[in-house]
């Protein structure tokens, strides 16, 4: 219990840390939308091109041709917006490690000398570089692994709700989508969970630690 407390009460911290950076999510999670949409549409045009090619002989080759010009345009795309993602992702990461470092480097400046002779010089260190670092590899594998496959998810669904029948897609849809959402989301939480919480445990035991920043 104190264990799952603490992590919780990590997660929460560093959540705080985000909360002025929500714009540039915001970004990232339209991103992900955009390039996720893009992914899905491609198999629908490439089924519009092969729809075209009926026989030897009897090929409607400027349909053909105009629908390889928009499948390749939208692999352009998805190759763009997953950059942009990636882009505002590392902004929100690489910012609350700045946000961080300097709040432990005023900490530094605050706590009495007899703290700063009686703990390793080493260690210290560690918990600005090492640790800070761990929180926003966290983070930004948790937001893109996060965006990308819920909207995923949500964007098959929609697809396949277009165009299937609703009854037929809901009966093949429903188990499995809530085995997947189930799965994947206890997954990369669980993961980012760690990643955040043994950053916090290490630095109570080895250093200061993140709550330090909050006294």
């Amino acid at each position: 219990m104190k264990n799952s407390a603490k992590k919780s009460s990590s997660v929460k911290k560093v959540l705080k840390k985000i909360k002025p950076y929500s714009f540039y999510l915001i970004l990232a999670l339209v991103s992900a939308i955009i390039s996720v949409s893009l992914t899905l549409y491609i198999p629908v045009l490439t089924g519009n091109a092969i729809d075209n090619i009926i026989d030897k002989g009897n090929v409607d080759f400027a349909s053909v041709i105009r629908i390889l010009v928009y499948i390749g345009v939208g692999i352009g795309g998805v190759a763009l917006f997953q950059w942009i993602m990636t882009y505002f992702t590392n902004i929100v990461s690489y910012r609350t490690v700045r946000d961080l470092r300097r709040e432990v480097f005023e900490k530094f400046n605050t706590v009495p000398l007899s703290y700063i002779d009686t703990t390793p010089h080493g260690d210290l260190i560690s918990r600005v570089i090492n640790d800070v670092d761990a929180v926003g590899d966290g983070l930004t594998q948790m937001f893109l692994q996060l965006f990308s496959g819920i909207v995923t998810i949500v964007g098959t669904l929609v697809f396949m709700l277009t165009m299937c029948g609703s009854y037929d897609s809901m009966n093949m849809i429903v188990p499995s989508f809530t085995l997947i959402r189930k799965t994947k989301s206890r997954h990369k939480m669980n993961e980012a969970n760690r990643t955040l919480s043994s950053t916090s445990m290490a630095s109570s035991a080895n250093g200061i630690p993140i709550a330090l920043i909050q006294s």
